[in-house]
């Protein structure tokens, strides 16, 4: 599985802690390049298509991930952390199918306490062939502290 690999903060995003004497629990960081092209499909016995892609922001003590133009129909998407022994790191965000939360196309997902997550499409066994794959665009994750 490939792995989107965002770095430590930088010192302007470290700054972004506290404004305007609020503390803030993360900062937006923009996903460089092209997720879909970085990512890994395989297609299960079944014929199911199974779509996923690792995204790594260091120090990051949860990611939420920001999903717009999300259109999976049956699908599903999952955000998760890769298996680790620490209980901090056990969540699941998901599963999200449709349009998304909002019915839209546009949402943040969960919190995933982890500095690294795998976001997962599993499309439904003979899902339209031809159509864009993933159905959805990454731009975007959350790196919290």
């Amino acid at each position: 599985m490939q792995l989107i690999e965002m770095g430590a903060l930088s010192n302007e995003e470290h700054l972004s802690r506290l404004r305007h004497g609020v503390r803030q629990v993360g900062v937006k960081r923009i996903l460089p390049g092209g997720v879909p092209g970085r990512a890994t499909t395989v297609s299960s016995p079944n014929g199911q298509q199974i779509w996923r892609v690792a995204l790594h922001s260091t120090g990051a003590a949860g990611i939420r991930v920001h999903f717009r133009e999300f259109s999976v129909g049956n699908g599903q998407v999952w955000v998760y952390a890769p298996p680790s022994t620490d209980p901090r790191h056990s969540r699941i965000a998901g599963p999200y199918s449709d349009k998304g939360l909002f019915h839209d196309g546009e949402f943040w997902s969960a919190t995933v306490n982890a500095d690294t997550v795998i976001v997962e499409y599993d499309a439904k066994a003979g899902s339209r062939s031809g159509a864009v794959f993933p159905p959805f665009h990454i731009d975007a994750i959350s790196h919290q502290w």
